[in-house]
């Protein structure tokens, strides 16, 4: 019976992932000829039909040249999304098939790590049920973008860590950085942290509280170069407005400045519903954002895994060492990720998007597996039932 259960399931994935990827190139083949032409705004009643970063990234890369070319470019956070467009030759069916590939990947390592949790099998499976007909699983598939590799590294970071595997952590580390160098700095805090430490998320808590209490200090380092945030603030505040006591309560004012990154933390997380409640309507002009709807139906089907993931934080943090440190990790992960991507940059929810995965399985660790457990490492290595 269990077999034909794993036969079925590997049915359902199969036709999800088939649906998925079919998805992808209708979508591509309806916008193909604007594509080439880099239009992506106000085509055919939509707009926003992409995100518009990956005309950039294969617009900076010299066929002749890419590594160099890319460095020299000045642009942060190129190098991993224009090497894709350099491995599928800038051919955008060609990079739909590699972005497949990592979301299957980040299917297989969500199951291994569930396994890893002790997740109930049903609340895994609608995991990676939801995971895969989320709106933004078939978006991002289109174009060289960051998210979907940094979402298959994150956790293959994770699953690296839980599997006591330094070479898989390294490894996936490295090409980390190429996404998103900054992560290297949370990274390495929360390896830090978990080193020989019954009380990392206790720790890991209150080191991003004392961060965020002196963060006028902190607010001129390019690594949290506010520039952004003050863009954000000229297209969508006005003197006098919440936003601008916020940030002015986050930017110049010790210990209460804390207040202000919680703010921003909890403003990148539901960006979407508070941009679609000031217009109530998905179009810009008489075109129908295909961004604006993906973002807020994804962020309404995640939202129940988010809030139950702060529930748990604060369990969590009052059982302190008598939690697992392998729960312990990967809360501490997101926990700093949340805080320090959401509520030191400028207001964008897409940041967040590569951790939904993660928030997904901490959501659903069960409450027999807080208390402190060496037996899982076994079932880590022996992987999810495929």
């Amino acid at each position: 019976m269990k077999a034909l259960d794993r036969l079925r399931w590997r049915v359902v994935k199969f036709g999800l992932c088939l649906g998925g990827f079919s998805l992808s190139f209708l979508y591509l083949n309806v916008f193909e000829e604007y594509l080439h032409i880099k239009q992506w705004e106000h085509i055919l009643g939509y707009t926003s039909i992409i995100i518009p970063d990956t005309l950039i990234y294969a617009a900076v890369i010299n066929p002749d040249d890419p590594f160099l070319s890319v460095i020299n470019c000045g642009i942060k956070n190129s190098l991993g999304p224009s090497m894709l467009w350099y491995l599928s030759n800038f051919n955008w069916y060609a990079v739909t098939v590699i972005n497949w590939f990592f979301i299957l990947g980040i299917v297989i390592y969500m199951e291994k790590i569930a396994v890893h949790y002790g997740l109930n099998k049903l609340s895994t499976q609608l995991m990676v049920v939801l995971f895969l007909i989320l709106p933004a699983t078939i978006y991002y598939s289109i174009g060289a973008l960051k998210e979907l590799p940094m979402m298959f590294l994150l956790l293959f970071f994770l699953h690296g860590r839980l599997s006591r595997s330094k070479f898989q952590m390294i490894f996936a580390a490295v090409f980390l950085v190429l996404f998103r160098y900054q992560l290297i700095v949370i990274l390495l805090l929360v390896s830090m942290l978990s080193f020989k430490n019954k009380l990392q998320l206790v720790f890991g808590t209150l080191l991003v509280l004392f961060v965020a209490s002196v963060y006028p200090l902190m607010s001129g380092i390019d690594i949290l170069s506010t520039e952004a945030t003050t863009l954000y603030r000229e297209q969508y505040g006005i003197p006098g407005s919440l936003g601008e006591y916020i940030e002015n309560i986050r930017g110049n004012y010790f210990i209460i400045s804390v207040i202000g990154v919680l703010v921003r933390t909890a403003q990148s997380i539901f960006e979407p519903i508070i941009t679609y409640m000031r217009q109530l309507s998905f179009h810009e002009g008489s075109s129908l954002s295909v961004f604006s709807v993906v973002q807020v139906f994804t962020i309404l089907i995640i939202l129940p895994y988010f809030l139950l993931f702060f529930k748990k934080v604060q369990k969590f943090f009052r059982l302190g060492s008598n939690v697992d440190p392998d729960i312990q990790y990967i809360y501490t992960l997101l926990v700093l990720s949340l805080v320090l991507i959401g509520g030191f940059s400028f207001i964008h929810h897409r940041y967040l998007y590569p951790f939904f995965p993660l928030i997904m399985i901490a959501s659903l660790i069960p409450s027999n597996s807080i208390i402190i457990k060496k037996s899982r490492t076994t079932s880590l290595r022996s992987g999810a039932n495929l």
